[in-house]
């Protein structure tokens, strides 16, 4: 991870650990515990979900030049151009 900004390097990450099940209530939800051959099999966590088009990973730039979209040699025909960061959240 390589970006960096006026403060230094930083990186986009979203750890996913799958070790707990939330449970809602008056009281705002409980977190319990999942037995260690249960992590990381829920049918929420899969890969490969997202078509986003080159550009999309970041704030639009003013110029709306990303997403990238062309119908040239650049093209990706299965890229979404309405995958796209909205309020700082992919």
């Amino acid at each position: 991870m390589a970006p960096y900004d006026a403060n230094g390097h930083y990186a986009r990450s979203t750890p996913v650990f799958d070790a707990f099940n939330f449970t809602d209530d008056a009281d705002g939800g409980s977190l319990t515990p999942k037995p260690a051959a249960e992590r990381g099999s829920s049918p929420n966590l899969s890969t490969g979900n997202l078509r986003r088009c080159p550009g999309s990973g970041a704030a639009a730039p003013a110029d709306g030049s990303a997403p990238f979209v062309d119908m040239g040699e650049l093209a990706n025909p299965d890229c979404d151009p309405s995958q796209v960061i909205r309020n700082g959240a992919p």
